[in-house]
């Protein structure tokens, strides 16, 4: 019983992020692995309504599931079988870096349950559990609780940072929980620096190397920028260090690197620097204002879940012919729909790359998989409508 309203719960969210990236008009290009070479054996060639295990056919009916060893015969709504090929394609992996401030200042409370600090570290946590399996996460951490080279305490955290890399939340948790060391104070206020810099600029200005080295050119890349007020240390001019950190955004946006901004300080009214910083970053979404721990969590659940849609756009290895061409996830066929509100259609690109992407309670079913398995074929006409057989 509780699993099943735990999936209910996973499926209103995701039905809601695909929302919120409708609203946004962003791009998505995260994608799975469809490998050319389906192997041999498999379920085997099947006709009718829903197909029968190890390729058995069964009642006439429309659809019908592949033949997963790469040549299947299809029933096709009542016309004649077909012969469909396995769709070669690349995958991409969203990967998303967290920035989080740990100055003097996150010690304060936030909410009745504790300081600022340990407030982010229970939402970046959930946050990235829930989301591990779709998206690549990482950390980093200003200011430095060791100093910095130039004598000062303005720079990022050497000891407290992980790269990008899948199935992340136990590396994250290394750095996000680690105890308190000379230069922290207090572990129940979530092992904060005695310093109160904020070294937004140069820490975005080195965040590069937490990103894969070799990324594919559709990946999609974020950073999320946890603070608690605009950037900025003790000695900086704040409008200098605002014009410094803008720049660092803007040099990520031109990188296809997006930025959000969550601010958790006691700023209900919104800070001028960070709505900039927003704005330069491309994400297409305002400085988030969290009040509280739940407020917190959902602003993180909204943007990671930004990347995990991403999950819902295959790229295929060249031109398809939509009108010969299914599309499955898991062992549930999706239906063709050009307007894109559900089903799947064919994105705009060059003729050598074709992306296809799942939309609506397409992408959530296959989301819902947690681990989805989606196969592309060639050579048989899809279904046009959803059905009990067809998403």
């Amino acid at each position: 019983m509780r699993h099943r309203a735990d999936h209910r719960r996973r499926m209103g969210r995701l039905l809601l992020a695909l929302g919120l990236i409708a609203a946004a008009g962003t791009a998505c290009s995260k994608s799975w692995v469809l490998n050319p070479d389906l192997g041999a054996g498999g379920m085997g060639g099947m006709t009718g309504s829903t197909g029968g295990a190890g390729g058995a056919p069964v009642a006439d009916g429309s659809g019908g599931l592949p033949g997963f060893a790469g040549h299947g015969d299809f029933g096709s709504g009542g016309h004649a079988s077909c012969k469909s090929m396995g769709v070669g394609s690349s995958t991409t992996t969203a990967e998303m870096v967290f920035v989080v401030g740990r100055n003097a200042s996150m010690a304060n409370s936030f909410g009745d349950s504790g300081s600022r600090m340990t407030a982010v570290q229970t939402a970046v946590h959930n946050a990235v559990f829930a989301e591990q399996n779709f998206v690549n996460f990482g950390y980093q951490s200003f200011p430095s609780f060791n100093g910095c080279p130039d004598g000062s305490m303005c720079c990022s955290s050497a000891d407290d940072g992980t790269d990008t890399q899948p199935v992340s939340t136990p590396s994250i948790d290394k750095v996000l929980y680690r105890p308190c060391d000379q230069n922290q104070s207090g572990g129940g206020s979530g092992c904060v620096a005695f310093t109160d810099s904020r070294a937004v600029s140069s820490t975005l200005n080195s965040i590069m190397g937490r990103f894969d080295s070799n990324p594919d050119p559709s990946n999609d890349r974020y950073v999320v920028l946890v603070t608690d007020g605009p950037p900025g240390c003790p000695s900086d001019d704040p409008y200098k260090a605002c014009t410094a950190a803008q720049t660092a955004v803007s040099k990520l946006a031109n990188a296809n690197i997006k930025t959000f901004v969550v601010d958790v300080g006691a700023n209900s009214s919104g800070d001028a620097c960070l709505d900039q910083l927003a704005t330069a970053g491309g994400a297409h979404m305002p400085t988030f204002y969290p009040s509280d721990p739940s407020s917190l969590a959902s602003a993180l659940a909204q943007i990671t879940n930004v990347a995990a849609v991403t999950t819902c756009t295959i790229v295929l290895s060249g031109g398809v012919d939509p009108d010969q061409l299914q599309v499955f996830v898991g062992t549930r066929q999706v239906h063709f729909e050009a307007a894109g509100v559900n089903g799947w259609n064919v994105l705009p690109g060059p003729p050598s790359i074709s992306r296809i992407q799942l939309h609506g309670s397409a992408c959530a079913y296959a989301l819902a998989l947690h681990e989805p398995s989606v196969q592309v074929f060639s050579g048989c006409p899809p279904c046009t409508a959803a059905s009990s057989s067809c998403l």
